[in-house]
């Protein structure tokens, strides 16, 4: 089997490996760069206490996906010869403590994995943008990528494209800063307060975040935002209140209009949606590829 698929962020680019290691080939084309845009910018919090789910089912998967980890990163480890910063750090948060919680570098997760798709039949096609796929009993088509079945995994820009002339569901970009710090002490877990958040690499690079934003596909930076992260970080741990961001960059998070995150097949099509997994793509990308794997497979 064949299949392609529309976006090669982390959720894509883990399916492609999921696909490639069962035999099948891949095309991941993506209208920019391989996990270029939200799991570029993410800060890589493994966190499902500290997120809001759809409902209990998918606050449970979060939960199993965060179980998967430790395997997920040794196996890509291995396939890609590539160190991940992965640490099971633990959170606090209102006194009190998560000790499974943890943190991974997305683009050492970006890394490896174009390092393990190279193993297998997997094409990885950048600056490709999709606008519409078509399928008949022959297969899926888009330009001239063919195949038997497809995936929609395009984050934010998922629903700008259509399935025989049909609308998906509506995807929003959800607009978030990050701030970056150099020299700060020792954190250890990490710390919430609400939108909040800090953590650590274990290099010692300092993250903050976030807000949230829907206002299109704005990259504006606004230091009046920047000044009210920058203080809120502060005080939920004041090591931070001397320090300046060393960087200060945004990402747009997948939402959709439902507040539904879609892994499913897309009516009797050959294809299947794989976005609105919101401030979860990261940590839902190891359940996300495994589940959809499964289904693709028994098409």
């Amino acid at each position: 089997m064949h299949c392609l698929i529309a976006g090669a962020g982390l959720i894509g680019a883990s399916l492609a490996w999921r696909l490639g290691q069962r035999g099948h080939s891949v095309t991941l084309a993506d209208a920019g760069t391989f996990c270029g845009e939200a799991s570029h910018a993410g800060a890589g919090m493994l966190s499902p206490e500290g997120e809001r789910f759809p409902d209990a089912i998918w606050a449970e998967r979060a939960q199993q996906s965060l179980a998967l980890y430790p395997g997920f990163i040794d196996e890509l480890k291995r396939e890609s010869g590539l160190a991940i910063d992965y640490d099971v750090c633990g959170a606090q948060e209102d006194g009190r403590h998560f000790p499974n919680e943890a943190i991974v570098d997305p683009r050492d997760l970006a890394r490896a994995l174009r390092q393990a798709l190279a193993r297998y039949r997997v094409e990885v096609v950048e600056h490709q943008r999709l606008s519409a796929l078509t399928y008949s009993p022959e297969g899926v088509q888009s330009g001239r990528f063919r195949a038997d079945a497809a995936v929609v995994a395009a984050g934010a820009w998922s629903s700008q494209l259509q399935v025989n002339g049909a609308a998906l569901p509506e995807s929003i970009p959800v607009k978030g800063y990050l701030l970056g710090y150099h020299g700060a002490p020792k954190l250890g877990p990490i710390r919430r307060d609400g939108h909040t958040y800090i953590l650590q690499r274990t290099n010692g690079y300092t993250i903050a975040g976030s807000t949230e934003e829907t206002m299109g596909f704005s990259r504006d930076i606004d230091p009046a935002r920047v000044a009210d992260l920058h203080r809120r970080a502060a005080g939920l741990w004041p090591p931070l209140a001397n320090l300046a961001p060393a960087d200060v960059w945004t990402g747009l998070r997948p939402s959709t209009a439902t507040g539904r995150i879609y892994t499913e097949r897309w009516g009797a099509a050959p294809v299947w949606l794989a976005y609105g997994h919101y401030r979860n793509g990261i940590l839902l990308a190891p359940w996300t590829a495994e589940y959809l794997a499964d289904q693709i497979q028994r098409q």
